[in-house]
């Protein structure tokens, strides 16, 4: 009985870790659309010679950046998995994630995707990324509109002077 209480507050708290993590990118997501919602809009902005300048003059150290942090999301994944792997996750598996994520992030801004992995080599994780597919049942969800002690001040005066009991 003692294991089997150990594991429901485990799953508890992972439920919980789990639940604030996918908070954490969706924002991330939303912070990600607005960046490249801006830069778009700057690259398809009618007869901004200033702007294309630009492009053209800072594309390598663009593409510099998409290598160091590719480098550094490789490097983290393959401290993660320095012990092992587990099922349907591994350094290999993560390392083509990044790949792909970074080909992702290019297309998104106009730029040429600079690494082989073309498809999501781990699928699963669109349904926790993308937050419109995402719907709880009422019973799994902390419902923050909830009112405690509010009172509706809609009552008048003579509102129940005809009532009788």
């Amino acid at each position: 009985m003692y294991h089997l209480l150990v594991r429901l507050h485990l799953v508890k708290k992972l439920e919980g870790s789990a639940k604030i993590i996918s908070f954490i990118a969706r924002d991330e997501s939303q912070h990600l659309a607005m960046s490249q919602r801006i830069i778009n809009n700057w690259r398809d902005f009618e007869n901004d010679k200033d702007f294309t300048k630009i492009i053209k003059e800072t594309e390598k150290e663009v593409y510099k950046m998409y290598d160091d942090a590719v480098d550094q999301e490789k490097r983290w994944a393959t401290y993660l998995f320095s012990k092992g792997s587990m099922i349907g996750l591994s350094e290999k598996l993560l390392h083509k994630f990044v790949e792909y994520t970074a080909n992702r992030r290019m297309r998104a801004i106009q730029l040429k995707p600079a690494y082989e992995t073309k498809t999501n080599p781990l699928p699963w994780t669109d349904h926790w990324l993308n937050s419109k597919g995402t719907q709880n049942a009422p019973q799994e969800t902390e419902i923050e509109s909830y009112v405690i002690g509010g009172i509706k001040q809609d009552v008048t005066k003579d509102q129940f002077k005809k009532f009788k009991l």
